[in-house]
């Protein structure tokens, strides 16, 4: 047990110690918890410069108890005008992307993991008004490969490309056409000529799209194709992706991946995209609190 002259007041601690411990948590984690810890730690999570990126991802869990909509907009408006990226995961509307975009003329990342609810038009629209925006990452998402096609015709400055999605272990043999397998490909190459960094995990394109790419995205310093097993690394292409810093090929692992990449069936896929280890942690908290979102100064009045 510590003793008395080793007690800490929370409330004391250096501002650049709180930036350390607040830079660590998510828009959800500080909305909550960490906001109503003492005034110190409320006045702290109000400051501009932390919401610089919402991040709202591990919580697939509360998306049918707590408005994670209406909390990622709370999230969005202490950023003042100042926010650069957003994290979203199994939420999301056009409305929300079109709250942020009302909301800052900085805006530089976007990364959607399992948003079923975001059209592609409304995709298009956030990236027309986001000509910044230099990061953009889908994993397991429904859009079209025409909302790609727009989004590198509207993004001159995209730098980053994730495409991230599932690999069917059940459908190998199932025949696409190879138009059908390369559109996500022919995609990029014709409109994302500025790539520094591509990820296409669980992509079926083949040697025609990869060599599409490669002749049209000569900035490429690293590049993810695993588990696109429709590649077939042959001389010519293994001297291809020698010129680029950092290759990860289709057999490489997907252990360092937050997703299940190979799943057996799409309804498999379904179930495993939508937990994780975090997930899990809070399943006992859920199965004693329910979440009531007050405003502000509602919650100042329960606290202080």
């Amino acid at each position: 047990m510590a003793s008395s002259d080793e007690w800490r007041n929370w409330a004391e601690l250096p501002h650049d110690v709180l930036s350390v411990i607040f830079g660590k948590l998510g828009a959800f984690e500080v909305l909550f918890p960490a906001q109503w810890v003492c005034r110190a730690w409320n006045r702290f999570s109000h400051e501009p410069a932390l919401w610089r990126c919402v991040d709202m991802r591990f919580h697939a869990d509360m998306v049918n108890v707590a408005p994670m909509e209406e909390i990622a907009m709370r999230a969005v408006d202490r950023a003042a005008g100042q926010l650069e990226g957003f994290y979203g995961e199994n939420s999301g509307s056009d409305e929300l992307l079109r709250y942020i975009a009302d909301r800052t003329n900085s805006f530089r990342s976007l990364r959607l993991r399992s948003c079923y609810n975001i059209s592609d038009e409304g995709l298009i629209a956030m990236a027309n008004r986001s000509p910044l925006l230099e990061e953009l990452e889908i994993t397991l998402c429904s859009f079209g490969t025409d909302a790609y096609e727009s989004i590198g015709r509207a993004c001159s400055q995209l730098k980053y490309f994730g495409l991230n999605s599932h690999w069917y272990q059940l459908l190998d043999d199932y025949e696409v056409p190879e138009v059908g397998r390369n559109k996500n490909a022919l995609a990029i190459a014709n409109t994302m000529h500025e790539l520094r960094h591509l990820q296409l995990i669980g992509d079926l394109l083949t040697n025609t799209g990869l060599l599409a790419i490669l002749d049209n995205c000569p900035h490429l310093e690293s590049l993810d194709i695993r588990c696109c097993f429709n590649v077939r690394i042959d001389g010519d292409l293994s001297r291809r992706l020698s010129r680029i810093k950092e290759v990860r090929v289709p057999t490489d692992s997907t252990e360092d991946c937050d997703f299940s990449v190979m799943a057996d069936s799409p309804f498999d896929a379904d179930y495993l995209s939508g937990l994780s280890e975090i997930d899990l942690m809070y399943d006992d908290m859920m199965d004693d609190f329910e979440y009531n979102v007050l405003s502000d100064d509602e919650y100042a009045d329960l606290f202080y």
